[in-house]
């Protein structure tokens, strides 16, 4: 045997079969007794500063919470329930969105702004009756575990962070929507300090329902193909997508648009 090795002969004994690791099976989804309560109380980070009860029209599903824990910085924790109890463990996906009751309970023509963060969210709730407003768990990489699903056909303005994670979510997320019959817009934060969002806007004073109300944001708008930034481009965000278009700037005239920037691709007009 050792000769025929040194031959370079195959060794035909049977080998070991590669270790197999078990396979993580994630419990269904449990919906809380109605009669429950929620607390939030973490063993580590104590109280929650504030909680988030996703829910549909049957009632709560999960909760997110936020910590702010002396001399550290802020911490989410996702609670479900699990054998009878509060856990602190993420929901089983795809996860329904926060706002969903919220959706189910509007009429089919209002617009929805999605944006990144239940604190956003909650922000923009109060000063943006024109829309449902609605996030998912986990920021913007954690998008892919949502289900965007309700949102098929619905016209949709995406509100996306200042920083890169977030372009890249919203960029994604409005490709996917963009399928459908909906109309998709964004808000470019271009200009913005690294992380600005919805509920900075507001602290800043900006009028963001007299924004969207004005002309043309609220026109039938031209989508354009998606143009994202080069480091998107070359990870694969915003190709490929049949019928996928752009996410120009709100309040941008096309016509402005198409002189101010280069554009990838046809131009696309919602009907």
């Amino acid at each position: 045997l050792e000769a025929a090795r040194e031959l370079g002969a195959e060794d035909d004994r049977p080998q070991p079969a590669p270790e197999r690791k078990p396979a993580v099976i994630e419990p269904p989804g449990e919906r809380p007794p109605p009669d429950t309560t929620f607390h939030g109380k973490h063993y580590r980070w104590g109280d929650p500063v504030s909680t988030y009860c996703y829910a549909d029209r049957d009632g709560p599903i999960f909760y997110v919470c936020r910590y702010e824990p002396e001399g550290e910085r802020k911490q989410f924790s996702p609670w479900r329930w699990l054998n009878g109890k509060w856990e602190a463990k993420a929901f089983s996906k795809p996860r329904p969105l926060y706002g969903l009751d919220r959706l189910q309970a509007a009429k089919p023509t209002k617009r929805v702004m999605l944006v990144e963060g239940e604190k956003a969210a909650d922000a923009l709730r109060p000063i943006l009756k024109t829309h449902v407003v609605m996030t998912w768990a986990g920021g913007a990489k954690a998008f892919d575990t949502a289900d965007f699903t309700p949102l098929a056909d619905r016209n949709v303005d995406l509100w996306p962070d200042q920083d890169l994670p977030g372009r890249e979510a919203m960029a994604t997320i409005g490709a996917r929507l963009n399928l459908g019959a909906g109309e998709i817009r964004i808000v470019n934060p271009e200009g913005k300090p690294e992380g600005w969002d919805a509920a900075d806007a507001l602290a800043e004073g900006f009028d963001v329902a007299g924004f969207i109300a004005t002309e043309p944001f609220g026109r039938k708008l031209h989508i354009w193909e998606m143009d994202v930034d080069p480091a998107l481009r070359r990870r694969g965000i915003g190709t490929g997508c049949q019928g996928a278009g752009q996410l120009r700037p709100v309040g941008q005239r096309p016509e402005r648009a198409a002189r101010g920037q280069h554009t990838h691709g046809r131009r696309h007009t919602t009907q």
